[in-house]
């Protein structure tokens, strides 16, 4: 999800297991359903990209939200665990803009 008052008005291309996802804007939800295992979630903005490392077990559910800031030091992407409660709070102010399966 990308929720953050801060985040960046531009697309960041979303990337799990080195496989292209999704481009997410401002106040989107990307749902992924991916295999038991690790699996790495990653981010790139223009020279910096964003990794993060993802346990999933069968019939987990994990919440992921890819944070843009802007401020006198530039511009920062980064992603940060977030419980599911807490994200589903937030989710009426989210639209989805991708629902990927790539438990294949």
């Amino acid at each position: 999800m990308r929720l953050s008052l801060g985040d960046t008005h531009r697309v960041i291309e979303v990337m799990a297991d080195d496989r292209a996802v999704a481009a997410t804007v401002p106040a989107s939800l990307v749902r992924l359903k991916l295999g038991p295992g690790f699996h790495t979630l990653s981010a790139a903005w223009n020279d910096q990209v964003s990794n993060a490392i993802v346990d999933g077990s069968t019939g987990g559910l994990r919440a992921m939200e890819l944070i843009g800031t802007t401020g006198i030091w530039g511009h920062r992407i980064l992603w940060q665990a977030r419980s599911v409660e807490t994200l589903r709070e937030r989710l009426t102010m989210a639209r989805l803009v991708a629902d990927v399966d790539l438990r294949r």
